[in-house]
Order: structure tokens, then sequence, then C-alpha cells
């Protein structure tokens, strides 16, 4: 019997997450190995359609018979501290974030002020988030192409992972082959 601080008894055990069973370990083992959990094997065919779509099945190595989950939201933030850790974070990305805390700063200010010309600096302040995107999203396949070009062999986005991907782009902007 579980009994808490205060004398109520408790239905859970406190301590249940530092006895995992077997059973459990097993599950999650089998679990993990289906999935992708690292920027040194994933390939970028499956990061870029995460990012295209936000379904996250891709995260499965055989995402056509995957099912959704909880912990994909995890894996997935896993993933992207990876990327994060190897290359920094993109300057358009910060300058994007720029623009989205502006726009919450305004509308907060505006809900508390009711002052309508505010919405007029909102509104300038969308335009550039909104021209930004244009900047920030690139075609896949134009990049894979000009990838390829100065790798000078085909490169295979199913097999290609992120990390020799990210590298590749990283090379090419700094002029070396």
């Amino acid at each position: 019997m579980n009994i808490s601080s205060n004398g109520m008894k408790l239905n859970y055990s406190p301590f249940k997450w530092l006895f995992k069973s077997q059973k459990e370990e097993l599950e999650n083992k089998m679990y993990y190995d289906q999935l992708w959990t690292s920027i040194e094997t994933m390939p970028i065919w499956n990061w870029n359609k995460v990012i295209e779509t936000g379904d996250l099945t891709f995260l499965f190595k055989d995402y056509e018979n995957a099912l959704t989950s909880k912990r994909l939201k995890g894996i997935w933030m896993d993933l992207q501290q990876q990327h994060m850790t190897e290359f920094g974070v993109d300057q358009l990305v910060v300058q994007r974030i720029r623009y989205i805390k502006n726009i919450i700063q305004l509308n907060i200010k505006f809900v508390n002020t009711r002052d309508r010309s505010l919405l007029n600096l909102i509104k300038v302040e969308e335009a550039k988030l909104k021209a930004s995107e244009s900047t920030y999203t690139y075609r896949f396949y134009k990049v894979l192409d000009a990838v390829t070009t100065t790798k000078g062999f085909r490169v295979d986005p199913k097999e290609f992972t992120v990390i020799e991907w990210y590298h590749a782009l990283k090379n090419m902007s700094n002029g070396n082959n």
C-alpha cells in the first residue's frame, strides 16, 4: 500500500519510473529501433518531409505503415536539438522569430491599450514576416540539383543523411567543394 506524506492512499507508485520492467525496456527498444533518432543516420528526404508536411510519421524507417504517437514529438525535438547543436541557428530563422515576437508584443499592447494605430504596425510586421517566407523556404529538389552538381555525382535523398546534407550546404556556401 502506498501512502503519501499527508496520509492519503496513493493509487500509483511515485517511484514506478525508477523500476521499469524488462518488458517495458524491450518494448521501448523495439519502438526506437523503428525510428530515425539521429541526424547522423536519418535520410534528408525524411527530414524534409517532416518539415514540409509536419507529419511526424516520417520519423519511422517504414513510414508507410507508421502510427502516430505522443513520443514522436519528443523524438522530433531531440533531432532538432541535434541539428542546432551541430549547425547552430540559421539567421533567417532568427529574423523570422523576431518578427513573430514583435507581432505578439504589438498584439498584447493593442489588447491592453485598444490603440487602433497599433493595428497598422501589426500589419507591417506581418507583411515583413510573409516576405521573409519566400526567402526562408526553398525548393528541396532545386537545392538537391545544386548539391548533386557540386558533388559531381547523383545524391540520393533517401540515403544521404541530414548531417551530410547540411555539411554539404555549409561547404557550398563557404565556397568549398
